[in-house]
């Protein structure tokens, strides 16, 4: 379970897919630094819609929903629920992503946007 959240995190914070990008810019424009996050879980659920859970490093989780559209600016967060993990089928994701946070000060910040 470690391993696949150190995986994702990775991808949120220097993945070069455009969808990882995305999401990091989408994050940055929340006022959440990438660097002091984990993410616990991250999937398509649906077409166009990904589901996932960011564990921020002061302890409170984020549960969002990103919108795949066909607009100029790419996707969009369309759901935003902060401390729901506790109410949440993912407990064992979110207390991997929080054991992960002794290794949170050394990432990079997000990928640079194409």
């Amino acid at each position: 379970m470690f391993n696949e959240v150190a995986e994702l995190t990775r991808l949120l914070q220097a993945g070069e897919d455009p969808l990882w990008v995305r999401l990091c810019s989408l994050f940055a424009g929340r006022g959440i630094d990438v660097r002091s996050a984990a993410l616990a879980t991250s999937f398509e659920d649906g077409e166009d819609f990904e589901f996932g859970l960011l564990v921020l490093r002061d302890g409170r989780t984020i549960q969002y929903g990103l919108a795949r559209r066909e607009r100029a600016d790419g996707e969009e967060i369309v759901e935003w629920a902060e401390n729901r993990a506790s109410r949440s089928a993912f407990t064992r994701e979110v207390a991997a992503a929080r054991e992960s946070s002794s290794d949170m000060n050394s990432r990079s910040e997000c990928a640079p946007q194409v």
